[in-house]
């Protein structure tokens, strides 16, 4: 397996942009007037300023992802509105001007879903962000995808917005907090451990700490006994089991598959009068309010 890095002009990041098709275009059913279904590639505007990232095997094109440095790109200026509030990067580029990143456009071929190819082209892309004084990445994804993202080291530090294309997720990546990464056991460290970095501080860490720790795991968490006994306990008394009995989505179910069920997924929190689905959005998640 061979990882690329290459600008949008290359026969490998034609590759991606074709890969990209198969997955949002074809697989997802994205409506993004970016998608050209007559050629079947998936490319757009802010392509020729990212640079591309690429895994190929046998000569196709098995994963990719891309990154926009603000350094090539000005947020301030170029970012549409709605990704800048929702990201809320006003504030990071006013403090780290220049050394932020925006990575989107993930995708893996669906024969290697499990396998290490998206580890390694996220190593590969995680490297440059060292090797290129990067302080912060930022992405957003569907909330379903937010524990691949976790794993990686990504904090959800804000809000989850809902859109045309569904409920998106914005998270972020303090490239320099190395204890984290450790803590976590994210593939990431093996980066940081090779360079001989996890060694020593760096003040983004603490700034970032210090301006959004509060917010971190306050809009996400993963489902256990005790959030179950919360969100079930409508009487007050009786066990688990016997408010499963309460709601007719789960009737049928036994309390140990509705644990597995709901321990899939995620508990988000929104404020009163926050929109959560829209119609005509496409993603295919399941929402229990």
């Amino acid at each position: 397996m061979e990882i690329i890095c290459c600008d949008s002009a290359s026969e490998a990041a034609h590759m991606a942009f074709r890969l990209r098709y198969k997955v949002y275009g074809h697989e997802i059913g994205v409506n993004d007037p970016a998608i050209d279904h007559q050629n079947k590639i998936y490319i757009d505007e802010l392509d020729k300023h990212s640079r591309i990232y690429v895994a190929i095997k046998d000569g196709e094109a098995i994963a990719t992802v891309r990154a926009l440095y603000n350094r090539d790109y000005n947020f301030s200026a170029a970012l549409p509105e709605y990704i800048r509030n929702m990201l809320g990067i006003d504030n990071f580029i006013k403090h780290y001007p220049g050394t932020l990143a925006i990575s989107t456009k993930f995708a893996i071929s669906p024969n290697h879903r499990g396998s290490l190819a998206a580890n390694l082209v996220t190593a590969k892309m995680f490297r440059d962000f060292q090797n290129d004084d990067i302080n912060f990445v930022f992405s957003w994804c569907a909330p379903h995808l937010f524990n691949f993202y976790s794993q990686l080291g990504f904090h959800m530090y804000a809000r989850s917005i809902s859109d045309k294309h569904g409920l998106w997720t914005p998270i972020v990546l303090p490239i320099h907090d190395w204890r984290h990464l450790k803590n976590i056991k994210s593939p990431l460290f093996k980066q940081i451990d090779k360079s001989k970095l996890s060694e020593t501080d760096h003040s983004s860490v603490q700034w970032f700490r210090d301006n959004y720790g509060d917010y971190l795991g306050s809009f996400v968490a993963d489902y256990d006994d005790k959030v179950l006994e919360k969100i079930f306990a409508f009487s007050g008394d009786g066990g688990l089991s016997a408010n499963f009995q309460d709601v007719s989505i789960f009737n049928s179910i036994s309390p140990e598959d509705i644990k597995k069920i709901i321990g899939s997924g995620k508990l988000l929190r929104f404020s009163a009068g926050q929109t959560i689905i829209e119609v005509g959005q496409i993603t295919n998640e399941m929402f229990i309010v």
